[in-house]
């Protein structure tokens, strides 16, 4: 007979779930999405730019797992080739390293039809997390080229709890 770890799990998140004293309910799962390829996040040329968050309020101590996905663009390969380092923070504490992409690189565009050059920028990471409410946050920053038209959209990111 298989058990059923999936059902096991679902259980461990509904029961975070439960409020812990007198205010909202906690909840297992809270996410942003943008799926309008009219919204973008610009990247500034220097120093963090957030372009993401979410709030998850807990009723135990979790891991939480953070995810997130993304399109980065070079708009034009003026100031590139660039790259873009993409990070996860929780509380406002200190960024955590996710991905580098490259973007802009002029053999990206020319001859091959594309206006733009487009890569994927996604990710994921735990944090352990005590009980109550805690903000995560999806941080990009330039790190090499001087662009001013790298572009981030599709935003996705996602916070899921995993009660310990």
């Amino acid at each position: 007979m298989r058990s059923n770890t999936l059902g096991s799990r679902a259980a461990l998140a509904a029961a975070a779930v439960l409020a812990s004293g007198g205010g909202a309910a906690a909840s297992p799962l809270a996410f942003s999405n943008t799926a309008d390829s009219e919204r973008f996040r610009p990247v500034a040329r220097s120093g963090p730019t957030p372009v993401a968050s979410v709030t998850l309020r807990l009723a135990q101590p979790s891991n939480v797992l953070v995810q997130f996905s993304s399109g980065a663009t070079a708009e034009t390969t003026r100031g590139c080739p660039c790259s873009i380092r993409a990070f996860l923070r929780m509380d406002g504490g200190a960024p955590q390293p996710v991905k580098r992409i490259n973007l802009g690189a002029p053999g990206a565009v020319d001859g091959t039809g594309h206006a733009h050059d487009r890569q994927s920028l996604d990710g994921t990471l735990v944090f352990p997390a005590e009980a109550g409410t805690h903000g995560f946050e999806l941080v990009v920053e330039q790190v090499t080229g001087t662009s001013a038209d790298l572009r981030i959209y599709y935003l996705n990111l996602q916070a899921i709890a995993f009660p310990r």
